[in-house]
């Protein structure tokens, strides 16, 4: 599953593939209350200009071939709200989250 980072965004298109997701959920009184998620992304169409017009996405978003340069593995972690909330987002709809890529990781391995 190809996803647009930022579906939004009038400056760039950020195209990433989904490879895993796992999933972590926590129960508290026999109901799930939380749940982590971890996402295994990579990189497969990035393009930025100034101002881009939604005729142009369009237009890229349509003729992109998948990039193979740089093909790291990257990770994302969000987290779902559990039964008592319905599964949201947490935090009003708020989903953003770092995009750990390698160099990140390694630094951050030393302290688990």
């Amino acid at each position: 599953m190809i996803i647009h980072l930022q579906p939004y965004s009038k400056e760039e298109i950020n195209l990433l593939e989904i490879l895993d997701i796992w999933a972590y959920s926590y129960s508290y009184k026999g109901e799930v209350s939380w749940t982590p998620l971890m996402f295994r992304l990579k990189d497969v169409f990035y393009y930025e200009e100034d101002i881009l017009t939604k005729e142009k996405i369009q237009r890229l978003i349509k003729q992109f071939s998948p990039n193979s340069k740089n093909r790291e593995d990257i990770f994302e972690f969000l987290y779902l709200q559990g039964n008592e909330r319905g599964w949201n987002w947490g935090r009003v709809g708020s989903v953003n989250a770092a995009l750990l890529y390698k160099s990140a990781r390694e630094y951050f391995k030393k302290f688990f």
